[in-house]
């Protein structure tokens, strides 16, 4: 543990996580196994909605499964 939180999370502990600040979201809204489900077009509209969140909330971190953003 990087010693930043008091105790470990799993991916069952979503409400904990507020706790402390840390939001998920999606990408498109439905189910999906790998990236190659998502046509262009979905992840484009995604990705625009994701900065117009970032942009509202302006979180300290973005964090995505492959890169870390941090906002300016």
């Amino acid at each position: 543990m990087s010693g930043l939180m008091l105790n470990a999370f799993s991916a069952n502990d979503v409400q904990r996580m507020s706790q402390y600040g840390i939001k998920f979201t999606n990408i498109i809204q439905r189910p999906t196994k790998a990236i190659s489900d998502m046509t262009k077009d979905e992840i484009q509209l995604g990705a625009e909605l994701l900065l117009q969140k970032v942009k509202f909330y302006k979180p300290k971190i973005v964090v995505n499964e492959m890169i870390l953003l941090i906002p300016i």
